[in-house]
């Protein structure tokens, strides 16, 4: 039997629905909402383009692996920069240090000595003994004059010696018998002595003369290194300037193992600064030296014999010439300067460090150097 109406199967044709109408209107009304609802994509931060993805706030810029953030490349380049002037300075600072500890800077002032006393002299034969029998000499007798101008003998002591392969004799080098002190400068205040010098084999070609050194009392001078030289036939007066130096600790230290050369360099320099005038220079401690310069003036004699050779002195000044180095800087400076850079560009601190240091052992275990990059940043 057939339970359908003829009205149910027109409706079945006509493509509607057995159901009852209020259902009818309840089920054309949810899909009416469904048919009209859009799909809105969901709001995220990437979107896939080409096969890549892209960070919505990144300028357009893709991202990096392991969780690497652009304004940390950024950051590590300027630590770059940052450690790399910081190295350089450091090394300028350095550098400038030891510069300023082997070139240090000088002081001079003047000391007056009223009255002053002279230095002690050597005075040798220019030839060696083992090129000649003859080249010895001897102090035949000495001269002062006095604060009036009047000239009279003077009786010196004196000591013959050999220094290297020259024949020497020593003047006011004994504490005990020194050469009066000056009180007044230049001829009025001169000491003359007169030395018989053998003269030379004509058939030779051997230098005729004697060579002088103003030392300190008790040294020797390098007899091999002086440049003060005394010919016949003229009054050689050699017009004395005293200098004391005063060396830095560091600077002795450097040049203490060539002292013979260092005396020589001082005697070289003054030759050529003052045009013929030299100087002979006694270390008196460690870090000091005591210098005469000595310049070299000379007058013709009247009255002359062929072997006599005539060695005048007196001083030019009775003004000391201090001299002392001074370090233009020091290593608490640079350790200032290098903590100061550190500090500006690294920004850097100790307690910072430590911190830093703590970490490590604390980051190998995850092999991440993001707990140090933390600390530091």
């Amino acid at each position: 039997m057939n339970l359908d109406s003829p009205r149910v199967e027109e409706n079945q044709q006509q493509g509607g629905s057995s159901l009852p109408p209020s259902l009818q209107e309840s089920t054309d009304a949810v899909k009416s909402s469904s048919t009209s609802t859009k799909v809105v994509p969901s709001s995220t931060n990437t979107v896939k383009k080409e096969g890549k993805k892209w960070d919505k706030n990144g300028f357009g810029f893709p991202k990096l692996p392991l969780g690497i953030k652009y304004k940390e490349i950024i950051i590590f380049l300027c630590w770059i920069a940052a450690i790399g002037f910081t190295i350089w300075f450091i090394y300028d600072v350095v550098n400038h240090y030891l510069h300023a500890l082997h070139n240090p800077i000088t002081a001079l002032s003047l000391v007056e000595h009223i009255p002053m006393a002279f230095p002690a002299i050597t005075v040798c034969n220019y030839n060696a003994l083992k090129h000649c029998d003859t080249c010895g000499l001897t102090l035949e007798h000495a001269t002062r004059v006095l604060d009036n101008g009047s000239i009279v003998d003077y009786e010196t002591h004196y000591e013959s010696t050999v220094i290297g392969d020259f024949h020497c004799i020593v003047i006011n080098n004994d504490t005990h018998h020194p050469i009066p002190e000056a009180t007044l400068t230049g001829y009025g205040a001169s000491y003359s002595l007169f030395f018989k010098v053998p003269k030379m084999p004509s058939n030779t070609y051997s230098r005729y003369g004697l060579q002088i050194s103003f030392h300190k009392q008790g040294t020797v001078p390098d007899v091999l290194s002086e440049t003060n030289f005394a010919m016949a036939g003229v009054d050689n007066f050699f017009i004395l300037t005293k200098y004391h130096t005063k060396y830095l600790d560091t600077h002795e230290s450097s040049s203490s193992s060539e002292s013979g050369s260092a005396t020589t360099t001082h005697s070289i320099r003054s030759a050529e600064s003052s045009g013929g005038d030299s100087s002979s220079s006694s270390s008196t401690s460690k870090g000091e030296e005591m210098r005469w310069k000595a310049s070299m003036a000379s007058i013709g004699l009247t009255e002359q014999e062929e072997d006599i050779i005539v060695v005048s002195f007196a001083y030019a000044t009775l003004n000391q010439y201090e001299i002392e180095e001074m370090s233009s800087t020091n290593i608490e400076t640079v350790l200032g300067e290098i903590g100061a850079i550190i500090g500006v560009l690294a920004g850097l601190d100790v307690m910072k460090i430590i911190r830093g240091f703590i970490e490590i052992p604390f980051a190998i275990p995850y092999k991440s150097l993001r707990p140090i990059w933390e600390v530091f940043n």
